[in-house]
């Protein structure tokens, strides 16, 4: 088995701004509409594409405005919206091939459910060079096939904005990003990231800086010839807010999400990573390589991943890690190799190693095929390794070797939790079974990081982060029960029975 780490093989990079995360984000970017353009709107009205004729759309040639044409005709700030009615698929004319574009506009559909764009294997399906205000809204993009971004391809690394899409079914097939390829920050709002594949380079979904919120990446896949990110490749920074990753493979490391460069910032909240998997390498749901970045994750679900080292999160030299009232249950690490253990949590490394600090967090529960079930560690030393940092944590099974400094943690490797679930909320949670020793053990106060708003558990709005005489530990909080309803009931009216007049005697006097 070859369980290695790697370095970052895409080119320039742009650093997302900080402090943009948590509920606020999420409320602001599912509350908003797409930008708009203050510029022309030009209206489809054909689904057929053929070469481009920008004038039948300047003109307003009724019936001849193709998507491509539209294209064509549009300048910066400019909407191609679709006519009332347009609705189906638009096949990419093999000879004419991927859409290109250059300039910052909004491509408006009706619904992902309404309107396909495919390439049907036969080329990439958008090209761009166009600028950071780009989006798309509102349609399906599947069947492209490239060497790189097989869906979309970002050549000047601008980023852009996918709002209410489905990425699905697209290929890189000699490098990274099945769905997308981009240097540049990506916004994915409402967004499902399904069912792509990169062969090399990472990303079956997704390779490139990622701002998420309230989106899914699941059932994406790469290959094993080099890197990982089995759903996403981290090119840089990455936000994730309130979202999905769930069920994507890679052969290489990070099942669900790998990061491989130096000083990065990642910020993952309010999300589930469930049944990603990793199994020649580290991290069935995140890899965190590299050297120097600082990671926070925070009221998060990891569970049902698997990975030769480290099934829920690995841990790479030089990186420092927060783990705030996550729940890390049910993962495993399949190597039959001590050394590579730790079914939820794998640290490795020597000089400069990776700060562990947990604060209302599981960490119980997971399974190893060889050495500690919960936290395994990558080195053949006998002393100490590591530092950890823990309070208020519900922590089972770690490796001997580990020394952990803080205060109100609990020793278990039963944390007493339910299957993952729909309790409510955005994404899939594991409750909390009434006995569990993580009920009303939590810290006090909740602890805080940025962008992140503390008072709602991992399902958000209407479920307290703290409820009883104490925060919960994990990313799920046992809600009070509700006030006993009384209820009154009315006594019988009573009913008064009024006997009818007796007729009166005549009187007689004589």
């Amino acid at each position: 088995m070859n369980l290695r780490k790697k370095s970052l093989a895409l080119g320039s990079t742009v650093t997302l701004a900080g402090g943009a995360t948590g509920a606020s984000l999420l409320a602001v970017l599912m509350a908003a509409t797409p930008a708009g353009a203050v510029g022309t709107t030009y209206y489809v009205d054909t689904l057929t594409d053929g070469a481009e004729n920008a004038v039948d759309c300047i003109n307003n040639i009724v019936g001849s405005c193709s998507l491509r044409d539209a294209i064509g005709a549009t300048n910066d700030g400019d909407t191609i919206v679709f006519a009332s009615g347009v609705s189906g698929t638009i096949d990419i004319d093999m000879a004419e091939g991927q859409f290109e574009i250059n300039h910052e506009i909004l491509i408006q559909g009706p619904g992902a459910d309404l309107l396909t764009v495919a390439a049907s294997g036969y080329s990439r399906v958008f090209y761009l060079c166009a600028g950071p205000a780009m989006e798309f809204s509102g349609l399906t993009i599947t069947g492209g096939v490239r060497q790189e971004g097989g869906g979309i391809y970002d050549e000047c690394y601008d980023g852009f904005t996918l709002r209410d899409v489905v990425l699905t079914g697209n290929v890189a097939f000699a490098g990274g990003g099945g769905g997308f390829y981009s240097g540049g920050a990506v916004t994915l709002i409402n967004t499902v990231v399904s069912g792509n594949y990169a062969s090399s380079f990472g990303g079956g979904g997704v390779s490139g800086d990622l701002i998420m919120v309230g989106s899914t990446i699941s059932g994406n896949t790469t290959g094993s010839n080099d890197d990982g990110g089995g759903g996403v490749y981290a090119a840089k920074s990455v936000s994730i807010t309130s979202s999905t990753f769930d069920d994507n493979s890679t052969g290489d490391c990070g099942g669900g999400l790998y990061s491989g460069v130096d000083n990065s910032t990642i910020t993952i909240i309010d999300s589930t990573f469930s049944n990603n998997t990793a199994d020649n390498c580290y991290g069935g749901a995140i890899d965190i390589d590299g050297n120097g970045n600082t990671v926070v994750i925070a009221n998060t679900t990891i569970t049902g991943n698997s990975a030769a080292a480290g099934g829920g999160l690995s841990i790479d030299t030089g990186n420092d890690v927060s783990l705030l009232m996550n729940t890390i249950s049910g993962n495993s690490a399949t190597s039959t190799d001590a050394l590579y253990s730790g079914g939820g949590i794998h640290m490795t490394g020597i000089e400069g190693a990776p700060t562990l600090t947990m604060v209302g967090t599981i960490v119980s529960g997971n399974i190893a095929a060889a050495g500690p079930a919960d936290i395994g560690v990558g080195s053949s030393s006998t002393t100490g390794l590591f530092p950890i940092t823990a309070d208020n944590s519900l922590i089972g099974d770690i490796d001997s070797r580990l020394t952990i400094t803080g205060t109100g943690n609990v020793t278990s490797t039963a944390p007493g939790l339910g299957a993952l679930a729909d309790n409510g909320g955005l994404t899939k949670t594991m409750a909390l079974l009434s006995t569990s020793a993580a009920v009303d053990a939590g810290p006090n106060p909740i602890p805080t990081a940025a962008g992140w708003v503390h008072i709602f558990d991992q399902r958000g709005a209407g479920f307290d982060r703290v409820s009883g005489a104490k925060s919960d530990i994990g990313a799920f909080e046992v809600q009070a029960a509700p006030p006993a309803t009384t209820t009154t009931t009315a006594p019988p009216a009573t009913t008064t029975t009024v006997a009818p007049d007796e007729p009166v005697a005549p009187a007689f006097t004589g």
